[in-house]
This record gives structure tokens, C-alpha cells and sequence, in this order.
């Protein structure tokens, strides 16, 4: 499935200071718990059940308590887990082993048999080793919590209401592809083997036609993608031979939501028309279509906007 991506390579998309921290100051009173209500929110998207909830005052050094349920072979088996949050975004510094002491005290004290770590940065080494060192723990740190919010449509609901501006660059970054719960692949250049779905790349898809079938208003007898440029000279110059010639659009053009939408009218009515497509240039139009159709599924970017508004001013939509 094609997920939504990350704009730099490894880099994080979502920026953890946007939540509120918990010593928020008076322009943001009453947003000091919102990171445990983010917590919150998140296990019971993986699948917890929450049993006891984020609260003012003495926790004891538990934050929440979730419930976990395994079913095996002798029957269901009930994990009481004892959450800890700790939100350093705002600082940047690791979680470290002075932030959570006592882990088996704690864990004693609210009868929970496992321990997680709910982290907007990152344990340090020596934090690390104490929490495995514990029977049964784990670590949610900001990659782990930003891999479950972005592949799926719960999950980016979570990150819209807790991640506000970067939801906004998400959704406007023409680099990413959505999750369209379909089984999508890579558009590959028919002549060189480069991906047409880069934004650096500049592609083309051509309708080859075949005049000599005149009982048709246009038949197409192949459909091909590639690179503009040489790719495509060789590929036009190879139709040209077998007498056919061509038609074609610019990918990124009909990767704009705009002109996909124009286009995909086009089709239709052509084939509601005398048009008519052979069989391997219809499937190619499918795949073509079921491919770039992640790319198409958001908002507009403003280079786009300019560029949907000059191709209706020119007629092409």
C-alpha cells in the first residue's frame, strides 16, 4: 500500500511541539495534560484498552493504565500495563533514568505486570538498559508513535487534531502518496526504467493510434509511459514506424486533482463515443491510472494552483 511519506529522507513529520508541554505557560492554560490525553488516544488506536485515565494531581508515577488482552492456546491472558508519559519535545533531551525510578515499585503499587514508555524523544542508554532489564516493558518513542498515526486513516485523524500545522505540510507535500487501501505500484518509465512518479522526474503518458482502423472515430492500439526526451522520441519514432502516431499529456500535469479529474472525464466520454481501445492499451490505462491515483488524493499545492489556473485560462481544462 502506498502510505503517506516523509518529505526529507529519516527525518521526522511530525513536529511533537506542538503539543502543549506540561509546563505550559498562561497563554496555553489547561493544555498541560494534553500529551497523556494524546497517549490516550494513541494505545487505544493500537488496541488497548484504557483503564485508568491521565488525571490531575498525585499519579503515583503512573500516568495511565491499559489493559492488554492475548489470547493462546491455554485461553485469554490479561496484561495490566502502567504507562508513563514524559514529554521532552520541547527540549529535545532523552528521557533518562532519573525520570523514571522505581519502575518496580510503581509497577507493584497499581498491580500492572508490564511497563510503557510513552515518549515524545527518545530513552537514554542508561534508560534503556533499566527498562529491559523488566519482564515485560516497551517504548513508544517519536518514530514508533508518528509509524502508527501515518499508516492509517484513524491514525491521521489523530495526528490532524494533535498535529495541526504539520497535518497542514503533510497534506500539501507533493512528494507523498496516500493510503488508498488498494494495492498500488511504481510507474516505471517504459524505456529507461526510471520511477515517472518523483517529483524531479518529468514524464509522459502517450495514446498511440492506429488511423487505418476507420470504423472508429480514434482507436488506440497502446498506451506508454516514459521520461520526456530521448524516451520518449524512441518510443514515439517506434509507432511512427508500424504507421500509428501519438497523443500525449504531461504525468505531473495529470497528477494535479484538478486535471486527473478533467482527464478521467475525457476518457469516459471518448469511450462513450466511437473511440476504442484494445485490450492491452485498456489495461495499460487502468494501471496508469490505479498508480498515480495516490499521488492525486489531496490538496493542491500552491505551484499547482498556479498551474491548474494557467491550463484552464489556456483551455486544456
Amino acid at each position: 500500500m502506498a502510505m503517506l511519506g516523509r518529505s526529507p529522507k529519516n527525518m521526522p513529520s511530525l513536529d511533537f511541539s506542538e503539543i502543549a508541554s506540561a509546563k505550559a505557560d498562561k497563554s496555553k492554560a489547561g493544555q498541560q495534560d494534553t500529551f497523556e490525553l494524546f497517549a490516550r488516544e494513541v494505545l487505544e488506536l493500537v488496541g488497548f484498552k484504557v483503564l485508568s485515565s491521565p488525571d490531575r494531581g498525585a499519579d503515583g508515577g503512573k500516568d495511565l493504565i491499559v489493559l492488554e488482552t492475548r489470547i493462546g492456546i491455554g485461553g485469554e491472558t490479561n496484561i495490566r500495563w502502567l504507562v508513563s508519559c514524559k514529554h521532552n519535545a520541547h527540549s529535545g533531551s532523552s528521557v533518562k533514568p532519573t525520570d523514571e525510578i522505581n519502575i518496580n515499585d510503581r509497577l507493584a503499587t497499581h498491580n500492572c505486570q508490564a511497563f510503557l514508555g510513552f515518549y515524545s524523544t527518545i530513552p537514554s542508554a542508561g534508560l534503556n538498559a533499566t527498562i529491559n532489564a523488566l519482564s515485560e516493558s516497551q517504548v513508544y518513542d517519536r518514530e514508533r508513535i508518528e509509524r502508527y498515526l501515518l499508516n492509517s486513516s484513524e491514525g491521521l485523524d489523530l495526528a490532524k487534531r494533535f498535529f495541526p500545522n504539520s497535518y497542514k505540510e503533510l497534506s500539501s507535500d507533493p512528494n507523498r502518496a496516500v493510503d488508498v487501501m488498494i494495492k498500488t505500484e511504481d510507474l516505471i518509465c517504459m524505456h529507461s526504467g526510471v520511477s515517472l512518479l518523483k517529483p524531479e522526474v518529468r514524464g509522459i503518458i502517450a495514446l498511440v493510434r492506429d488511423p487505418k482502423k476507420t470504423e472508429y472515430e480514434t482507436y488506440i492500439e497502446d498506451v506508454y509511459w516514459c521520461l520526456k526526451g530521448e524516451p520518449d522520441r524512441k518510443l514515439e519514432n517506434d509507432a511512427l514506424a508500424k504507421g500509428y502516431y501519438t497523443s500525449w499529456e504531461d504525468i505531473p500535469d495529470i497528477i494535479i486533482p484538478t486535471f486527473y479529474i478533467k482527464w478521467c472525464l475525457s476518457l469516459s466520454n471518448q469511450l462513450r463515443g466511437n473511440w476504442a481501445y484494445s485490450d492491452e492499451a485498456f489495461d495499460k490505462i487502468k494501471e496508469f491510472l490505479i498508480s498515480i491515483y495516490p499521488h492525486v488524493v489531496r490538496d493542491l499545492t500552491k505551484s499547482e494552483r498556479a498551474r491548474a489556473k494557467s491550463l484552464i485560462e489556456f483551455g486544456a481544462m
